[in-house]
């Protein structure tokens, strides 16, 4: 006896090859005739084209199963067929092909149905139904191939709690069902996950079913079933077939079922009937639920309503192509694995991972959304997104995010901290968010971020914080980025909020606002390139702890655009130069160190804040302002820096406390101005100039100087205005040519504060226009004016001019002016003390007006002066009383040098 057996056959056969209204042999009717008995117990089959093991010759399949052993295989005959069958034990049931044999079901029943079975083959036909296609339970090892399934109102297959189940070249296709019927499914499908926690049931409004890549898929309203292969409990392989306008799903693993899926193609997998608000709760090509697994490779997928959803299961995605639909990707709670994953154009997202206690891990995938495909991003509500991955660890490696209009890639903990490694990693041309970083721990290795764009305004109503706009954020994050970079934002490249960033070796350029904002965050930037920064800066610190060591800041010398509409016409200026390299805003601490700055507008701007230091940086061919100074909480400090070419203000100081040490600074040589003007749009005119200022220019701060070398400025070399200065060790060489006339080269004036000064150890040499040093006040306040060991030689005009200081302490001592085009020394309104004055070679060796008085006045060496030693000085000096000097002084107080003029 075989072990074969055959339950519930159906008594409704069409016999293959033979005609319907033959009668098997065992099913004839007694004829009343008694037959004589030849001892022949064999059962005798009527002949026909079924062949069991290649032999015999069977009319109906019922004797052909009858006949088969164990593992045997059973060859069908083309035609058609009309019954259900159920198979236990093993055989090989083949037919001619799928396009040579139609097999129908008995109604509410599946064509075959396999329990118990092992080592089972099915192969070789169609099938169409009124339930499922082929079910299999309680099984091992059953293999269905070359089956097509149409007009199936259930699943094509379902496997349950069976191991190693195959499908394999199948076809499953779902044509409009014209007799009716009900085409729903027992299956529980479940719904979509909460929009508190995830994202909500899906809306209808969102399947766009597109056009499918490659050879025409053919398309028909109304399809009919519920799925094409579903696997519940167990394990099966799905691989080489296609899925073509399945309901619900393509394929769907439940109650904890493994299922692996290769080079199949599934297209318009359509959603079943959606509730009162139009949510729907299927529509998945590839569907995991209930701790099952999927593994992929190689499928195709096209158009369907979500391309792979899984709620509570694992994905181990290798090879797939995903494209069209409403989401790509989108998964709840397992652990969630992609390797060369491509996926295009959904219309919501591309992919949404979302896991409590799971890893994440994309490598060698791409996400891609055409900005005039998918939503537009207009809500910001998370629609139009590439990946929105949140899970306690995420890795993505060697992959790209192309397009979206509302956030590129977004990393988020799903309940708690995240810890997220990206490698390798660009995100492309992403819209209102780039790359969103938020409450974790971020290792970023060559992560590039380029073409941001900003569709719509980042400000929010009020205007008074931005909202979007960011090509990449990290809130409440501790970051580490090596390599790679942002460039090209249309607004921020990247902001930090309270966050921790290392930042090494990475290039931003060309954002058209902040490069990298620091709010309320601490960052250390090393290695890194900033090129083409905008006029809000490269790198901007607001209320942050910033430091900046060994960085580049080079070809920064972008454009700033502003209107004025005044209600007639629109004013438009386009102002050149206005790139900032580092700014800073009530930052906490701003250490730049060993920086290299070249070709660039302006470099660094500190407004408030506290812990400032600037040192061993150097800068070249700068227009000015390479460090400006407001209203610090303390002082600013800079050490050891040289800078050459700089057009104006190496350094510029309002209201603050700043120490300048060891610094060089060669040729201060005019800063370009450029502004081109429109009206309504239309370029009118265009003005451009070149404009001279000092090296360093100081207005209320106090100002401590040493060891400074100040060369080759075409205009004065400082200027100090209302401030209280300390200079020692310092030299100022070759100056002036473009220079105020009635200027000092050092120039301090005071109108509305008092004197204060302190200047030991200078030396001012080769000045071309005005005085070496002038002082000069009209403040009603008194102050303490101390200058010495100072060397003036061949200034234009007077060595040192002393002009308005008779209400403050003035000391001068061991002063040296020679070869000065007036006076080595000019006095006027003066009272103080001078002592070891050489002035010799001028064309006056010391001038006084009648209000100027030293007490004491000693150690003169006046020599040499060509137009006399001393002039009007003989009242100001006990030492010069009676002496008429050789300039023959008539008591005139000669040129003062100062013409009034306070500006420049």
């Amino acid at each position: 006896m075989h072990s074969l057996r055959i339950l519930a056959l159906s008594t409704s056969l069409v016999a293959l090859g033979c005609s319907k209204d033959s009668t098997s042999t065992d099913q004839g009717s007694d004829t009343g005739t008694v037959s004589t008995d030849t001892g022949d117990t064999t059962p005798q089959y009527e002949e026909g084209c079924i062949l069991v093991d290649g032999s015999g010759g069977y009319k109906w399949l019922e004797d052909a199963l009858e006949v088969a052993g164990e593992g045997s295989t059973i060859s069908l005959c083309e035609g058609e067929m009309d019954l259900s069958i159920e198979l236990s034990g093993s055989v090989n049931l083949v037919g001619p092909g799928s396009d040579l044999l139609q097999w129908t079901a008995e109604t509410n029943k599946p064509a075959i149905k396999v329990a118990g079975g092992s080592e089972i083959t099915l192969s070789g036909f169609t099938v169409s139904s009124t339930r499922n296609g082929i079910e299999v339970s309680n099984s091992s090892n059953v293999t269905i191939s070359d089956v097509t399934f149409v007009d199936v109102l259930g699943s094509g297959v379902r496997s349950i709690d069976s191991t190693g189940t195959v499908v394999d070249g199948c076809s499953f296709e779902q044509p409009p069902y014209e007799g009716g019927g009900d085409t729903s499914s027992e299956t529980d499908t479940g719904d979509m996950p909460d929009s508190g926690s995830d994202t909500g049931m899906v809306s209808a409004s969102m399947m766009d079913t597109g056009s499918p890549t490659g050879d025409p898929v053919p398309y028909t309203p109304d399809p009919i079933g519920y799925g094409g292969v579903e696997v519940s409990g167990g394990d099966a392989s799905v691989s080489n077939s296609s899925f073509i306008q399945m309901v619900g799903f393509a394929i769907n693993a439940i109650n904890g079922g493994a299922v692996s899926a290769s080079n199949n193609a599934i297209y318009y997998t359509e959603f079943g009937q959606p509730d009162a608000d139009g949510n729907v709760s299927d529509g998945f090509a590839l569907w995991v639920q209930d701790g099952s697994i999927l593994t992929t490779s190689n499928n195709v997928l096209a158009n369907n309503f979500v391309g792979i959803f899984s709620d509570e299961g694992d994905l181990d995605l290798m090879g797939d192509f995903i494209g069209g639909g409403a989401y790509g990707i989108f998964a709840v709670n397992g652990a969630f694995t992609m390797d060369g994953v491509t996926v295009e154009n959904p219309y919501t997202t591309g992919m949404r991972l979302v896991s409590a206690t799971e890893p994440i891990s994309i490598s060698n995938t791409t996400v891609w959304g055409d900005p005039e495909i998918v939503a537009s991003g207009e809500a910001l509500d998370g629609t139009s997104t590439g990946m929105l991955l949140a899970a306690p660890e995420v890795t993505v490696s060697d992959s790209t995010v192309y397009g979206w209009n509302y956030m590129g890639m977004q990393v988020i903990p799903y309940d708690n901290d995240v810890s997220a490694t990206l490698n390798n990693v660009t995100i492309e041309n992403a819209a209102t968010m780039g790359l969103y970083c938020g409450e974790g721990d971020f290792d970023l290795v060559d992560v590039n971020i380029v073409d941001f764009r900003t569709p719509y305004d980042p400000y929010t109503e009020d205007g008074a914080s931005i909202s979007s706009g960011f090509a990449s954020s990290f809130w409440y994050s501790d970051v580490t980025w090596n390599g790679g970079g942002i460039s090209d934002s249309e607004f921020i490249g990247s902001l930090a909020a309270f966050s921790s960033l290392a930042i090494d070796g990475i290039e931003v350029a060309g954002n058209a606002e902040h490069g990298l904002w620091i709010y309320d965050s601490t960052a250390a930037i090393s290695g890194s390139t900033f090129t083409r920064s905008s006029a809000s800066g490269g790198v901007v610190s607001s209320s942050g702890d910033l430091t900046l060591t060994g960085n580049t800041f080079s070809d920064n010398l972008e454009q700033a655009y502003s209107e004025y509409d005044s209600g007639t016409i629109v004013y438009g200026y386009l102002y050149s130069y206005q790139s900032q390299d580092i700014v800073s805003y009530s930052g906490s601490r701003l250490d730049v160190v060993n920086n290299t700055f070249s070709n660039g507008s302006e470099s660094i701007r500190i407004v408030g804040g506290s812990n400032v230091s600037i040192e061993d940086n150097s800068w070249d061919s700068y227009n000015r302002n390479a460090v400006y100074a407001y209203g610090t909480d303390d002082t600013v400090k800079v050490k050891n820096n040289t800078a050459t070419n700089i057009g104006s203000y190496f350094i510029y100081c309002q209201t603050n406390d700043i120490e300048v040490s060891e610094t060089t600074v060669d040729g201060v040589v005019g800063y370009n101005y450029e502004t081109t003007y429109f009206q309504d749009g239309v370029e009118t005119s265009t003005y451009q100039a070149t404009w001279y200022d000092p090296a360093i220019y100081a207005s209320s701060c106090s100002f401590y100087g040493e060891g400074l070398d100040i060369r080759n400025s075409e205009d004065h070399s400082v200027s100090f205005y209302d401030s209280s200065v300390e200079l020692y060790d310092s030299i100022f060489e070759n100056s002036s040519s473009e220079g105020y006339l009635e200027y000092g080269t050092i120039d301090f004036r005071w109108a509305s504060a008092a004197p204060s000064l302190i200047a030991n150890n200078v030396e001012i040499r080769n000045v071309d226009s005005g005085h070496g040093m002038r002082l000069n006040s009209t403040s009603s306040l008194g102050g303490t004016v101390s200058i010495s060991n100072v060397d003036v030689d061949n200034a234009f005009k007077s060595g040192i001019l002393l002009d308005g200081l008779m209400d403050s302490t003035v000391s001068l001592t061991n002063i040296s002016a020679s070869n000065n085009g007036y006076a080595g020394l000019q006095s006027s309104n003066v009272s103080g003390s001078l002592s070891q004055l050489t002035a010799s070679g001028n064309s006056l060796g010391m001038t006084c007006d009648t209000a100027t008085d030293f007490d004491p006045c000693e150690s003169l060496t006046l020599t040499g002066n060509t137009n006399g030693e001393h002039e009007g000085c003989e009242s100001a000096c006990l030492a010069l009383a009676g002496s008429g000097g050789d300039s023959g002084d008539t008591g005139s107080t000669g040129d003062s040098g100062d013409t009034g003029d306070t500006g420049n």
